[in-house]
């Protein structure tokens, strides 16, 4: 009888930790893609960048402020996350209809701003990357975790100087 109620004792306990709510409540992603104005030229005339230049802002929210933010992997590219924590953000204003996104943390929770940089090192992702997604490899205190962002909000882009 003792080994059938510590045997359920320790299943309850197991799943009990296995359903812990998780430390990151919300995540959006945000594009803005930046026009070239004015292109840098090296001495010969020719451009030193091409193309357009696109920036990814990641908007967390947590429960706790024992957050640390590792990589992320999307389209095949490897960024680190540059994380500040911010009590308000204005994000930007929307592609389509120019409303302006400003983000605040509910009561009880902490807002971050995570800016993906791009890394030049080599960093496998642990899991695959859907075309388009974005995983984001973070840790809640001691406890790592993986999360997937699958779409994200186009941001009208600011006016080239």
């Amino acid at each position: 009888m003792r080994t059938i109620l510590s045997l359920l004792l320790c299943c309850t306990a197991l799943f009990a930790s296995a359903q812990a709510p998780s430390k990151v409540r919300r995540l959006d992603a945000y594009l803005a893609i930046r026009y070239p104005g004015t292109i840098p030229v090296d001495d010969a005339g020719n451009p030193m960048r091409r193309g357009v230049d696109s920036a990814w802002t990641i908007v967390a929210e947590t429960r706790t402020t024992k957050m640390n933010w590792g990589y992320a992997w999307r389209g095949g590219r490897i960024y680190t996350i540059a994380a500040t924590r911010v009590t308000e953000l204005n994000v930007g204003k929307t592609k389509e209809g120019g409303l302006p996104i400003v983000r605040r943390a509910a009561a009880g929770n902490y807002l971050w701003q995570l800016e993906l940089v791009p890394f030049d090192g080599h960093k496998k992702a642990p899991a695959r990357v859907a075309a388009g997604a974005i995983l984001i490899q973070g840790k809640a205190g001691v406890r790592p975790f993986y999360r997937t962002l699958r779409t994200y909000t186009e941001l009208d882009p600011a006016p080239s100087v």
